[in-house]
């Protein structure tokens, strides 16, 4: 190693330096940011997935699925509670009508 008499010479190394770190700041800025837009998309496209796959496509009534996953629900809720529970089925004739 020589010394270094030329203090424009230190000085350039100390802005590369600087520079360096500026850019690396940003960089990680940057990452962050598209991270989390990715994640709120991610979150956006579960919830529609999570909608499409408990509603039927052509009504927009919830489907079999969903009601098997809400009674359970119910049941335990039912019995954490100690409270009675009723379920009622209805026979629409003529759905299609409707």
């Amino acid at each position: 190693m020589k010394p270094f008499e030329d203090i424009s010479l230190i000085s350039a190394v100390v802005n590369r330096a600087l520079e360096r770190i500026r850019l690396s700041e940003e960089n990680s800025a940057l990452s962050w940011k598209s991270s989390r837009q990715k994640n709120a998309e991610l979150e956006r496209s579960n919830t529609i997935l999570k909608n499409l796959a408990i509603r039927d496509g052509l009504t927009g009534l919830y489907n079999h699925r969903y009601f098997q996953e809400a009674l359970a629900v119910e049941l335990v809720r039912s019995r954490r509670y100690t409270r009675n529970l009723s379920l009622v089925f209805v026979d629409v004739d003529f759905f299609q009508e409707v």
